[in-house]
């Protein structure tokens, strides 16, 4: 695990994914608003592998943050679909022993080379 990964790094890698340029500025540009969403999947990721779970689906992840009230900020939590897959991403990058428990499709913005995805020379 990664103690601490930038944004730059995160970008370089989804670069190296096949992520367009434009939807990965784009992402970043909704993190840099929303950075407690990350935290929350993260500490949710990790809670399902400690628990015992063989895969981990982004979706219902995302789901779960939607329905808490803890997370919201004044009550009304905005987490658009588009952006679960990249929160999925960045959890790889950031945890690689850990990408296994994630399934990882085709998105908005990544190109062909999309089954390099866990390749990290």
């Amino acid at each position: 695990m990664t103690d601490k990964i930038t944004p730059k790094l995160c970008k370089q890698e989804m670069a190296k994914m096949g992520i367009d340029h434009s939807i990965i500025n784009q992402f970043f540009e909704y993190h840099a608003q929303n950075s407690h969403i990350w935290q929350e999947f993260e500490k949710r990721c990790l809670n399902a592998i400690s628990s015992g779970a063989k895969r981990i689906g982004a979706k219902a992840i995302m789901e779960d943050i939607r329905r808490d009230p803890d997370v919201s900020k004044n009550g009304a939590l905005k987490i658009h679909n588009t952006w679960t897959a990249y929160y999925a991403r960045i959890f790889a990058i950031k945890h690689k022993n850990l990408a296994h428990y994630f399934v990882f499709k085709g998105s908005r913005g990544i190109g062909s080379n999309n089954q390099t995805i866990f390749r990290w020379d």
